[in-house]
């Protein structure tokens, strides 16, 4: 199962590093869930995540870190993809959106 995960997971990395626009990544992504990390003692948000698939196999991708990490029972997998752009303008996006709701 540890192969079938990981393909999951390198495949992910790989479509992040395809997007051109954060836009387009938001609209393709349709995250079932974004998460974010918020550091008091900082300027604020620190990690922001994406769940893009639950279940088998369970798969997030943290735009602040530039990684994407699946799990699949008891086995897990992290890489990270190389696109600062979309990564930093969905960072970006997202924490606006949890800013409007405070």
């Amino acid at each position: 199962m540890n192969d079938d995960l990981t393909d999951h997971v390198v495949r992910t990395a790989e479509r992040m590093e395809s997007f051109d626009d954060p836009y387009d990544a938001i609209e393709e992504l349709q995250p079932l869930d974004v998460t974010a990390e918020v550091s008091l003692s900082s300027d604020g948000y620190r990690n922001v995540t994406l769940t893009v698939a639950t279940g088998g196999p369970h798969i997030e991708i943290n735009v602040s870190r530039g990684t994407v990490s699946g799990y699949w029972s008891s086995d897990s997998h992290t890489t990270h993809f190389n696109n600062e752009t979309v990564a930093d303008g969905l960072h970006d996006y997202y924490v606006r959106q949890f800013q409007q709701l405070r």
